[in-house]
């Protein structure tokens, strides 16, 4: 099991290289089977539709990889980044729910005020405060 999440890690790192936060310690993750696999059906078998570029087909298993992961480690929140009194904030899509989120030391290593991101985590009502697993960055234009 422990080969298994090293080798996730370094699949993780490799893919999203671009984004430090997610190689920081306390933003685990682990792969998933593609779904595709699971069903028996081959990428692109759709009726009419062309094959998927290797590009597509790689962001589709890290969209499943990314399901999977939430169904072990928590809720997805999607939002943008904030810096309000010197502590980074989640501002959710809709703008009007906001949440606090631990690992504020490993968060302000990084350059992440007004960056559009996926939070994986809990949420801890009483205190309207996510427990992070895993911070995912959101390419521009998505």
């Amino acid at each position: 099991m422990k080969a298994v999440r090293l080798f996730a890690l370094i699949a993780a790192l490799g893919l999203l290289a671009s984004i430090p936060a997610a190689s920081a310690p306390g933003f685990p993750g682990a792969p998933a089977k593609s779904s595709l696999a699971q069903q028996g059906q081959a990428p692109g078998s759709q009726r009419g539709a062309p094959p998927p570029s290797q590009q597509q087909m790689q962001q589709q298993q890290q969209r499943r990889q990314e399901q999977a992961q939430q169904a072990e480690q928590g809720q997805v929140f999607r939002g943008v980044l904030m810096l309000q009194n010197g502590n980074y904030v989640l501002r959710e899509e809709d703008g009007k729910t906001t949440y606090k989120l631990d690992h504020q030391d490993v968060l302000k290593k990084h350059d992440l005020d007004k960056k559009r991101v996926s939070v994986v985590g809990t949420l801890d009502t009483s205190s309207n405060t996510i427990h992070i697993s895993k911070v995912i960055l959101v390419p521009a234009g998505r």
